[in-house]
């Protein structure tokens, strides 16, 4: 493989993560907003509450205690 051919394949390679990284994050901003315009709930309230749930899964004790209710309940 030629050093062109390379440069291109990590170019091409960090452009297809950047465009998976702004679609992802593009169709979770649409799922939020037509579940908040279909509910009662305020947009703020959804927001919190998912930024409350990401807390509790991802730091300290206590996404260790959510882990161990998850694997109980669900």
């Amino acid at each position: 493989m030629t050093r062109a051919l390379r440069d291109w394949h990590r170019w091409a390679l960090r452009l297809a993560v950047a465009a998976i990284a702004v679609v992802f994050a593009a169709a979770h901003g649409a799922m939020l907003y037509s579940v908040a315009s279909g509910s009662a709930l305020p947009f703020a309230a959804l927001a919190s509450g998912m930024v409350v749930l990401a807390v509790l899964k991802h730091l300290g004790p206590l996404g260790a205690l959510w882990a161990a209710l998850r694997r109980r309940l669900f």
